[in-house]
């Protein structure tokens, strides 16, 4: 990943008269080299700079300081409740395990919650989006920032910044335009608001393609979805024209008061971008081409047809949607996998030979993209080594070409199964991790716990010879099972087994083109709709 220079905030401190003893320039680019700091947590701690003067909490206590300790800058909204009450779980449930400051020990990150310093605007104290006064503002919060990266060594590699409602307008409209880049903050997440920058900003090519910024708006707050320059939308489109990595979640029907979500949205964002070894990448992959989708269009395969590039998806059998978001274009197949084994799938896109994945469910440019045999070829999605990453097995006849990674090159397995014109179902039948395939037959299943040739391994009766079949986890139990659709009614079934559906429910409209997949990570699979 791209660094940029991190001296200057160790010579800016010593300006400002605001390093303390024994802190040090970086040893390297790596780091910051701070010292001094105390590993504890602490409140309300009094900070003045750029004449302004507020407070701030710090929570270093729980670390593990033999490890790269990266760094974790979070800003409230309007009225501060988060940091005024900091063993709510509101936000940081500070003596609990469900808020923020479990989130950055999680991560190893040291957290620093700054409240915003005066004047109030709009009758609320923690005021961060009054434009007289928002850049100064941001400058005492940057030079707060300077302070802790003196006193701590922080991991440049994991810097995040953050904020909801009045803090998110911080995030991405003040202080990243301004300070990001010499503070090398590696992902900006703006909750419930979010705009672009205010005046014109400078950033250089390098750090914008190594910088993640992050929208997590619900679709029912009115003023924050906004797609004007204030709006998270509107801040989403700036970021991404501006040549960032965006990244873009819509709840549906989520409104502006998110109690309580704060932690886990943060901890999905730094999970996918920085988590497990990973980074953002200064190397994009290929983007998604402009096509009519004639390329897939008929194919018969694992994938999801139909056209629309709006993704409805839902957590729970409820009939409504948790996450809306565009991705791909109109035609052309997608398909549902957990590409990068967090635990939660995901859309990929194709066109001919390619498929464009994206590692979340939201909005934005393709994580990966990957060829995977031919243009015309029949394509299911599994994991077929129990490593908890779904890969793609190309079908041609009775053919299987099974890949074990998320790339291209030569199949890993090759394997004959069924006969060629039979229907094809993937599912994990008998709980072991791992994906194997199944032969329909009008309404008979003939399943198959391993893959390999041979006879089924169980044969099962469910539903009509007509009926649309989808294939899921709907309890939990770590075994698929089917659900029969007619028309917009689901008849989910929790076992491998006829009789009666354990679940009956109705979702979207009777055209709509159905997905399913686990969302959220929470081991169930539900719904989704393709418009």
């Amino acid at each position: 990943m791209y660094r940029r220079l991190v001296r200057t905030a160790v010579v800016t401190l010593a300006a400002l008269g605001l390093a303390t003893a024994g802190a040090v320039a970086p040893a390297s680019a790596d780091s910051t080299g701070g010292s001094g700091g105390p590993r504890s947590n602490r409140l309300d701690v009094p900070f003045t700079s750029s004449g302004y003067t507020s407070s701030y909490h710090l929570f270093a206590a729980g670390l593990d300081w033999s490890r790269p300790v990266g760094l974790l800058v979070y800003t409230d909204g309007s009225g501060g409740l988060g940091l005024d009450e900091p063993n709510s779980d509101f936000l940081l449930d500070a003596d609990g395990s469900k808020g923020l400051v479990a989130v950055a020990r999680k991560h190893n990150m040291l957290l620093l919650t700054p409240e915003a310093p005066g004047p109030d605007c709009d009758d609320s104290d923690n005021c961060w989006y009054d434009v007289a006064h928002a850049p100064g503002k941001a400058r005492w919060s940057s030079d707060l920032v300077a302070r802790v990266k003196a006193q701590y060594d922080i991991d440049l590699d994991r810097v995040v910044i953050g904020g909801y409602s009045s803090g998110a307008q911080w995030t991405t409209r003040f202080f990243l335009p301004a300070h990001g880049e010499a503070h090398s903050v590696d992902l900006a997440i703006a909750i419930a608001y979010g705009g672009g920058p205010v005046g014109t900003p400078r950033f250089s090519s390098r750090y914008k393609a190594s910088t993640v910024v992050s929208f997590d708006t619900g679709t029912a707050d009115e003023d924050g979805y906004s797609a004007k320059p204030w709006g998270a939308r509107g801040g989403y489109s700036w970021y991404t024209r501006a040549g960032f990595i965006t990244d873009a979640t819509w709840p549906a029907r989520e409104d502006h008061y998110r109690w309580g979500q704060f932690a886990g949205i943060v901890d999905r964002e730094i999970t996918q971008h920085l988590g497990r070894g990973s980074r953002p990448s200064a190397a994009p992959a290929r983007p998604i081409p402009a096509e009519d989708g004639s390329s897939t269009r008929d194919i018969v395969d694992g994938g999801i047809g139909g056209t629309g590039n709006v993704y409805h998806l839902a957590d729970t059998f409820s009939g409504s949607a948790r996450y809306v978001f565009q991705y791909g274009n109109t035609g052309g197949r997608s398909y549902v996998g957990d590409w990068d084994g967090d635990g939660r799938d995901s859309i990929a896109y194709r066109a001919g030979k390619t498929f464009y994945i994206r590692d979340s469910a939201s909005a934005g440019a393709p994580t990966q993209a990957i060829d995977y045999g031919r243009a015309g070829d029949a394509v299911y999605v599994g994991d077929w080594d129990g490593d908890g990453v779904d890969t793609f097995a190309v079908r041609r006849g009775k053919t299987y070409h099974v890949k074990n990674s998320v790339q291209g090159g030569d199949a890993d397995h090759v394997v004959h199964y069924g006969r060629n014109q039979d229907t094809i179902l993937v599912g994990d039948w008998d709980g072991d991790g791992r994906d194997t395939l199944a032969v329909r037959r009008e309404k008979i299943y003939h399943l198959k716990n391993a893959i390999r040739g041979g006879d089924a391994d169980h044969v099962v009766t469910y539903g009509r010879p007509d009926d649309d079949v989808y294939v899921g986890d709907w309890d939990g139990d770590n075994r698929d099972s089917l659900t029969v659709r007619r028309e917009r009614t689901y008849y989910v079934k929790n076992a491998i087994r006829g009789g009666d559906a354990d679940v009956v429910l109705k979702y979207g409209r009777d055209e709509d083109t159905t997905l399913v997949g686990d969302w959220n990570g929470d081991g169930k699979d539900t719904l989704g709709i393709r418009r």
